[in-house]
């Protein structure tokens, strides 16, 4: 049980399953049965269920093509298109490149084809070294490195050779889009298609719209992603368009708790334990510290004429970073980053000497004081900072809604989906109180923007609304509960469908006997099932009546004065001096009826085996036996039956 609970980093469902197979192999089966349908209502009751339910409905938002480049990046986005069929030109410029990703894409093919069940066979993939060979390709995707100059470069030399129509696509995370388009014939046919490391696995697919991009063109990406399998999110053209934009004070935060007195290992802790499969120095080890650094130096924050303070274009900077590259530790690539590992490439991640000691010296230069800080504190500044990034993109109409931001962050960084998404997240504690701690740390710290509240958010809380769908996430799970709990019932009725009474749970053999009688009048219902017709407060003489997830089911025991659900369904023959409550059978209104003999019959489970033997007559009752019968009627029947008829209860 501690693995599992350690492996669901917070999810209640899978805890729950273990719960249930446990119970199912040591409890009686009645215990057994109540043990699962507990678990199955407080999972249905709790925040994570409508989190899940919401995380599924936030996704539901061509021949040959050609890529140019073939690093880490671009092999991925090759055996994706390649995946589903499609012919594929990869070019690569440098030699030595392009005969790696010969290599790799082929086995990297294979052995992703050999998992899936795929209904076509893969596409052809061609290798090249010329870009003239796109010229005859339909759509090209772009996937040099994240830099402005490279890219434009290339996209020069895509219009040059590329015929009228072709669909021109760039694979950046965060550059504008505006920019590319411009050095092209036709920029309303530039998209971005900003896949996710790597790329044949990962599920999330950013199309970026840039200012002139044609809705033809938006839609050409889009479908194209739906082929490949990915969720594909339509978002706006501006720096680290959703994704990368949210992440960028979340980063901020977390160096900038190292510097106040945290530890990379205190700072990832918070977070996985909050639900994340890595913290943010584990992800930044893994995808590489460069990539960041390259980044920065392409914005002007670092390199070598800027000066080394902690204040860079008018806020708050943390240069650590940037210390840590210069060193030389890259991450995982070099085995040392913000963890030592057993060598490069090392995947198993140990707290480093090093990096306490880099620390401590660097607060030493800076003059700042090590502080105790505490998981909730490292929990608000990064996620919060995060979160109130999303209510600014949602204020710029850069995603078209909350649910476009919390498919990004479940499907493409980690984002615990047991809790829904970024913006899900602070509808369930609270805009008010997401608002309150931001404004106690932009206070604390008012040289941080990323800290200042949205006006968006402001807006929200003044006015009392939430950000979105959460409403009718929360109302749709309602139904979802209830109709689950009568699934359960109609489960448990087909599973004894065939069996002997004596054998039969009792809340079974009552919700039988309320079906059977479902047609009648309510002064012919006997007492039992008359008693269940009400789901409110227990009563004096029936107190094990009980409601269960919406779904009425009473177990009726015997008692003084009243008999067992068995005695009653219990066939007698007629004429039988022990049993005072028999009485002749009139006709009832369902669709299946079965002729009864006048002597009892043995059940049988091909046929009727069940006679009920105390309906009532419409108002007439003996004095000395107030449950006896006369032939009564119940219901009136548009087609008469024969009074030997009555309903079966199947």
């Amino acid at each position: 049980m501690a693995q599992v609970r350690q492996r669901s980093r917070g999810a209640l469902a899978p805890v729950a399953c273990v719960q249930a197979l446990r119970a199912a192999a040591t409890l009686p089966y009645t215990q057994g049965m109540e043990k699962e349908r507990d678990l199955m209502a407080t999972l249905f009751n709790s925040g994570q269920a409508r989190a899940l339910q919401y995380a599924f409905f936030s996704q539901r938002v061509v021949g040959k093509w050609s890529l140019p480049r073939l690093g880490t990046m671009g092999r991925g986005i090759v055996v994706a298109l390649a995946l589903t069929g499609m012919s594929v030109v990869a070019v690569e410029t440098q030699e030595k490149q392009l005969a790696e990703a010969s290599q790799a894409v082929p086995a990297m093919l294979q052995r992703e084809a050999g998992r899936r069940s795929l209904a076509t066979p893969p596409g052809v993939i061609t290798f090249s070294s010329n870009l003239q060979d796109v010229s005859e390709v339909e759509l090209v995707i772009e996937a040099v490195f994240e830099n402005m100059a490279l890219k434009l470069q290339v996209f020069r030399h895509l219009a040059s050779v590329c015929g009228p129509g072709t669909l021109l696509c760039s694979n950046t995370s965060g550059l504008d889009m505006d920019q590319l388009a411009a050095v092209t014939k036709s920029p309303a046919l530039v998209v971005g298609m900003h896949f996710f490391a790597p790329a044949h696995v990962m599920k999330l697919l950013e199309v970026v719209c840039g200012p002139r991009s044609s809705p033809e063109a938006v839609a050409t990406a889009m479908q194209l992603g739906k082929r490949m399998g990915k969720v594909s999110v339509a978002v706006g053209n501006c720096p680290g368009f959703v994704g990368n934009r949210m992440l960028k004070p979340y980063l901020e935060q977390a160096n900038f708790l190292l510097e106040e007195g945290a530890t990379p290992q205190q700072v990832d802790e918070a977070l996985e334990e909050f639900g994340f499969p890595m913290g943010v120095f584990r992800m930044s080890d893994l995808s590489g510290l460069d990539v960041g650094w390259r980044i920065r130096k392409e914005a002007g924050l670092t390199g070598p004429g800027v000066e080394p303070s902690r204040t860079r274009q008018g806020r708050r900077y943390s240069p650590l970073p940037d210390q840590v590259c210069e060193a030389g530790r890259l991450g995982q690539k070099t085995g040392r980053g913000w963890y030592q590992y057993d060598g490069p490439g090392g995947r198993v991640a140990r707290s480093d000497p090093w990096v306490h000691i880099f620390l401590e010296a660097y607060r030493a230069q800076h003059g700042l004081v090590a502080r105790s800080i505490a998981p909730e504190e490292i929990l608000e500044r990064c996620l919060y900072a995060l979160i109130n990034e999303g209510f600014n993109i949602l204020q710029e109409a850069m995603a078209a809604g909350p649910e476009h931001i919390d498919a990004i962050y479940v499907f493409g960084y980690g984002w615990p989906r047991h809790r829904g998404g970024p913006m899900f997240h602070a509808g369930q504690v609270g805009l008010g109180r997401v608002l309150e701690r931001l404004e106690h740390h932009h206070h604390n710290h008012p040289d941080v923007p990323h800290l200042e509240p949205s006006t968006l958010l402001r807006r929200l809380v003044a006015g009392g609304s939430p950000p979105g769908i959460t409403s009718l996430i929360a109302a749709l799970s309602v139904l979802l509960t209830s109709l689950i709990a009568a699934l359960s019932i109609i489960q448990r009725i087909l599973l004894f469908k065939w069996c002997d009474e004596d054998v039969l749970p009792e809340d079974v053999l009552l919700f039988r006997r309320i079906l059977l009688f479902k047609w009648c009048d309510e002064d012919v219902l006997p007492e039992d099932v008359l008693q269940v017709t009400d789901c409110g407060e227990q009563s004096a003489d029936h107190p094990t009546k009980a409601k269960v997830s919406g779904v009425l089911t009473t177990l009726l025991k015997p008692s003084q004065g009243q008999q067992s659900a068995d005695t009653l369904l219990k066939p007698r023959s007629a004429g039988s001096a022990d049993h005072p409550t028999k009485a002749k059978v009139s006709e009832c209104h369902h669709p299946t009826k079965a002729k009864v003999s006048g002597s009892a019959t043995p059940p049988t489970k091909a046929k009727v085996s069940r006679v009920p033997t105390t309906l009532l007559s419409q108002g007439q009752r003996s004095a000395d036996h107030p449950t006896k019968a006369k032939s009564a009627e119940c219901r009136p029947n548009p087609t008469k039956a024969r009074s030997a008829e009555v309903p079966t209860p199947y």
